[in-house]
C-alpha cells in the first residue's frame, strides 16, 4: 500500500512480511468450516502432527483456474463440504482484513501480479472472488522480477536503453523474459519503462527438482 512518502508494509503473526499460502481446518459444524490462515496455519498443522486428522491445504494457487468441491474435516472428525471459492476469498479477506487493521483505513482497490499462463482467467477468477473490491492485474511475475532486479543494482544512468534476459524459476514453473528497459530522473524519483519483448511461461517445465537442479547448474 502506497502511503505519501513511504510504502506502507503488512506484518503478520512472528513479525513476518510474508503470509504463507497455507490454510488449516479450525473446526466444522453445520456444514461449514472454519480456517486458520498463513503463520496460525502452519503452526496448527505443526501442533498438530502435520494435519493428521485434519485438512490442511499448502498451495491455494491450485485452486485458482476453477472451482472444486472440497472435503474438508477438523481435528474432532467433524466434516463438512465446502467450496474452494470460499477457501480462497476468505484467506485473501484475512490479508485484507491485516492491512486495513495495521493501517487504518479501507482499502477498496486490489493489484495481483498474475501469472504468465492464463493470466486473463485468474485476473477474471480474482474479480468473482473479490466482489467488493477493484480488482487490476498491475504486471506479470516474471517482469516483476526483472524489474525488482533493475531497482537492486540501480541501473539509473545514461540514456541508452539496456536489454535484459531474465529465467524467473517460480514453484514448478519458470518463466523467459527478453525486454529493453530505460530509466529517466524526474529528480524526485527514477521513472523506469520497460518494454517486452519475449514474455514465456511454462508449468511443464519439470517440476520443482529438475528447475532447481538447472538453474544451479546456470549459476555455476
Amino acid at each position: 500500500a502506497a502511503g505519501e512518502d513511504k510504502i506502507l508494509k503488512v506484518w503478520f503473526e512472528g513479525g513476518s512480511r510474508m503470509c504463507p499460502s497455507a490454510a488449516a481446518v479450525k473446526r466444522c459444524g453445520d456444514g461449514k468450516a472454519e480456517f486458520s490462515f498463513g503463520h496460525e496455519a502452519l503452526g496448527l498443522i505443526r501442533r498438530s502432527g502435520y494435519g493428521e486428522g485434519m485438512t490442511f491445504f499448502h498451495n491455494l494457487k491450485l485452486f485458482l483456474f476453477e472451482e472444486r468441491m472440497l472435503d474438508v474435516c477438523d481435528l474432532d472428525g467433524n466434516a463438512a463440504l465446502i467450496s474452494s471459492d470460499t477457501l480462497l476469498s476468505r484467506f485473501f479477506q484475512y490479508i485484507i482484513d491485516a492491512a486495513k487493521g495495521e493501517h487504518g483505513r479501507n482499502y477498496t482497490k486490489l493489484c495481483f501480479i498474475m501469472p504468465e499462463k492464463r493470466g486473463g482467467l485468474a485476473l477474471k477468477r480474482l474479480k468473482v472472488l473479490l466482489p467488493d473490491y477493484q480488482v487490476e492485474g498491475v504486471r506479470s511475475e516474471s517482469v516483476n522480477c526483472v524489474y525488482g532486479e533493475i531497482i537492486r543494482r540501480g541501473d539509473f544512468e545514461g540514456e541508452d536503453s539496456v536489454a535484459e534476459l531474465a529465467l524467473h524459476c517460480g514453484a514448478g514453473s519458470s518463466s523467459l523474459v527478453l525486454c529493453d528497459h530505460e530509466a529517466e530522473n524526474t529528480r524526485v524519483a527514477y521513472k523506469v519503462r520497460m518494454k517486452t519483448r519475449y514474455l514465456n511461461g511454462d508449468s511443464g517445465f519439470g517440476g520443482n527438482r529438475l528447475t532447481c537442479l538447472i538453474f544451479m547448474y546456470l549459476k555455476i
